[in-house]
């Protein structure tokens, strides 16, 4: 109720103090020099910040209670993140089945540019030689037998093995023929975009991890700024939704006031000015606030 019907502004005090919410007294210094002390009375507030979870669960933990001081950081409530840890196991699994296969493929590409190293025309040569020398043998074994026994069961057999012999043959050649050529450049190109889109799915995977690293986080609630746990709403075993309160924490570092005066006296106060306050927490106390 405003002191009379009369045109008012509201004035708002910063208290640098710690005082209960109760009705306060204060005189301009200003004033008194003039026409008098200035007089109004007003409520003590603080800043109240409503904390809850972005992401809803349940709370499995509260680390205040009702009345605790607490600084930026510290730690008020935890959820339960059982779903999301596992989910994250599975998400760091897939990255790295993606980035091991990464790595393969990257060192595929690098073999083909590279084209073929000694070693390996040296183990294509050797192919190409034993399968000569079986060839070789396989004819000869089929060549000594009588014109009478190649036309039986046992002559056949001898061809047979020595058609399988040359074909062997062909395939060693060939196949170094092929290592000694090197890979085409339609080979390396379809190494490369496969390295590309493994690439690609490695940062999908660890986006998706990063995603559930972040949820995780925000299933620890901690407190915005320093101040005072002023109201618990929810307890251990409860779901709270996303956006919900769960407590309400106060800032007291710096209270106001905000009075109204008559509208003959806004040229007594100005911005900046201290006042005295007088509180009825603190019979017999004056002290200082400024007007903000």
């Amino acid at each position: 109720m405003h002191p009379n019907p009369r045109k008012v502004a509201p004035i708002i005090l910063a208290v640098l103090v710690i005082a209960a919410l109760t009705y306060w007294f204060f005189s301009s210094r200003a004033a008194k020099a003039t026409e008098g002390a200035l007089t109004a009375s007003g409520t003590i507030e603080i800043t109240q910040i409503q904390i809850g979870p972005e992401l809803g669960g349940r709370v499995i933990e509260l680390k205040v209670a009702e009345g605790d001081r607490v600084t930026a950081g510290d730690v008020l409530a935890q959820f339960d993140t059982a779903l999301l840890q596992e989910q994250r196991k599975q998400a760091e699994a897939a990255l790295a089945g993606i980035t091991f296969q990464e790595s393969a493929a990257k060192a595929n590409l690098t073999l083909l540019q590279a084209g073929p190293s000694a070693e390996q025309l040296a183990v294509s040569e050797a192919t190409v030689n034993q399968a000569q020398v079986a060839y070789a043998a396989a004819r000869a074994v089929y060549a000594d037998l009588p014109e009478a026994i190649q036309d039986t069961v046992d002559g056949k057999a001898a061809l047979a093995k020595a058609n399988a012999a040359e074909a062997a043959l062909q395939t060693a050649q060939a196949q170094y023929e092929l290592v000694k050529a090197g890979s085409r450049p339609e080979q390396i190109e379809a190494a490369r975009a496969q390295l590309q889109a493994l690439g690609a799915q490695v940062q999908a995977a660890q986006a998706a991890l990063s995603v559930l690293d972040v949820q995780i986080s925000k299933l620890t609630l901690t407190a915005p700024a320093d101040g005072v746990v002023m109201t618990v709403v929810s307890q251990p075993g409860e779901f709270a939704a996303p956006g919900s309160t769960l407590l309400i924490l106060g800032q007291d570092e710096m209270k106001t006031i905000t009075v109204y005066i008559p509208e003959e006296a806004y040229g007594q106060i100005s911005l900046g000015q201290t006042a005295s306050l007088s509180v009825d927490s603190f019979p017999g106390e004056v002290f200082e606030a400024t007007v903000v």
